[in-house]
């Protein structure tokens, strides 16, 4: 079994947005037996590769899959989302998050309480990625974050609304603009 470090960046899960993410790789070959009604027929090569995802501050991985291949071909593939990646940790520093109307046309509302006194920025991201407007603010914590975007300027189409914090930590919607 050997155990690579072969990747870094940000992870995306459903539970929320996760930077500055280790991942690491795990291989793992084995020879399993086929019996049938008791009697030994062959024995096969069977690998495992497991990959995980690390942040600095978690006890475990945030996210695990596991692709498990017998005689070349694969056969099983599970995944893992370990506890720290649920909701409570990935939504610490953003709550009762809220963008209306949607769909908008002229003015788009984005609510939040935010959970610390750190700096956020907002940024509103067409299909391809691209930032098309940018807002920074601050925040006290527990006291409602409420921000009026003009998205007058913005073709119609599906756009993402990306909330990040200094501390590293993203929530992401989905908003519609007619």
């Amino acid at each position: 079994s050997a155990v690579t470090a072969d990747a870094y960046g940000t992870l995306i899960l459903p539970t929320g947005t996760f930077h500055n993410v280790l991942r690491t790789t795990t291989i793992d070959t084995e020879i399993d037996s086929i019996f049938v009604a008791g009697t030994f027929l062959m024995a096969v090569p069977a690998s495992r590769t497991q990959y995980s995802w690390f942040s600095q501050n978690s006890h475990g991985p945030l996210f695990s899959l596991e692709i498990m291949a017998t005689m070349g071909e694969t056969d099983t593939v599970c995944y893992y989302l370990n506890e720290e990646a649920g909701i409570a940790d990935a939504y610490e520093e953003f709550r009762d998050i809220s963008l209306y109307p949607n769909p908008a046309e002229d003015h788009l509302y984005v609510e939040f309480i935010p959970s610390a006194g750190q700096t956020y920025h907002l940024s509103v991201v067409n299909q391809l990625g691209q930032a098309v407007k940018t807002v920074s603010l601050s925040g006290n914590p527990d006291k409602q974050i409420r921000e009026k975007l003009d998205i007058s300027s913005l073709h119609p189409g599906v756009y993402f609304v990306n909330i990040t914090c200094d501390c590293g930590r993203q929530q992401t919607r989905k908003i519609v603009i007619r």
